[in-house]
């Protein structure tokens, strides 16, 4: 999976959005429930893994999937810190009899994650992108 975007929480979000979009069809989930989401990790890959990994748990374990996110994310103040994730998230419990479901059977399993920084980024692209390798 890939992912480009403006800013790195949008990254965050954008890659949450795909990983819903590759299980159903986030255009047809409706944001009747809130959670709030704060998770940890050194550094941002492996926050990023982190996230996808607690968003296919919470699919797994109660059937909800996410059309609307927000991410806040806070650098660790030292190397002995964090970096930390703030997350509001909106969706509801995936229905078959109303939602489409993209891709049956094992949901992927993310492997590892790759963040590229505006300043390692080419002219050509967005500032931020993300590789996550996956595997089913």
């Amino acid at each position: 999976m890939e992912v480009r975007a403006e800013s790195v929480e949008a990254l965050f979000v954008e890659a949450a959005l795909v990983f819903c979009n590759q299980v159903g069809s986030t255009q047809e989930i409706v944001p009747r429930e809130t959670r709030v989401l704060r998770l940890g990790a050194q550094d941002l890959p492996a926050l990023l893994l982190a996230w996808l990994k607690e968003l296919r748990t919470i699919f797994e374990t109660e059937g909800t999937l996410f059309s609307r996110l927000e991410v806040e994310l806070n650098p660790p103040a030292d190397e002995t810190e964090a970096w930390t994730l703030h997350a509001h998230l909106w969706g509801e419990t995936f229905d078959e009899t109303r939602h489409l479901r993209r891709q049956e059977g094992i949901l992927p399993t993310f492997d590892r994650a790759e963040i590229t920084t505006p300043q390692q980024a080419s002219p050509h692209h967005a500032p931020w992108s993300a590789r996550i390798w996956q595997s089913s």
